[in-house]
């Protein structure tokens, strides 16, 4: 087993973390057993052993851990593969996109995202009218949203765009 990807030592934590909740649930389980009457139990059908709600919690814990961790490495490689196939296509579209639109895109990434159109005419050789027609193209593109504030419009990054990037 390639233990270096992470989503997979966190798997072996959680089974190594439900191994020792079991033993200490066991050990728990058997010295509590020592000191408290004969309340709440099933009957075991293959012998007269009894156990009690108690002695099963260690086996419903363990089983819940082992049943979680287990669907997290089930889902961990698709989500991995989804982000990884996201970051290409923002890698493919910022390709496509001319200098200026880059500058403008990286700009709004350094902002988190959003920021006043009247700002991103402050990036060096853009005067207001080229902005405002880079905005309009990316608008068109569905790579930023723009809204009115005001005299002014607040541009923003697209959701997708920004999961990719980010």
């Amino acid at each position: 087993m390639d233990v270096t990807r992470p989503g997979r030592r966190i798997v072996l934590g959680i089974f190594a973390l439900s191994a020792l909740l079991f033993v200490v649930f066991a050990v728990s389980s058997y010295y509590s057993a020592q000191n408290r009457g004969q309340e709440m139990q099933f009957s075991c059908p293959l012998g007269t052993h009894v156990f009690t709600v108690y002695d099963l919690m260690p086996l419903i814990v363990m089983a819940s851990l082992v049943f979680g961790a287990g669907m997290y490495y089930l889902m961990a490689g698709r989500v991995e593969a989804r982000e990884m196939s996201m970051r290409r296509n923002m890698d493919i579209m910022l390709r496509f996109l001319g200098d200026e639109e880059r500058k403008v895109v990286k700009r709004l990434l350094e902002s988190n995202g959003r920021m006043p159109q009247a700002e991103l005419t402050r990036i060096q050789g853009l005067s207001k009218v080229r902005v405002h027609r880079i905005v309009k193209k990316l608008s068109a593109r569905g790579i930023v949203e723009t809204e009115k504030h005001g005299n002014t419009n607040v541009v923003t990054l697209a959701k997708e765009v920004m999961e990719g990037l980010a």
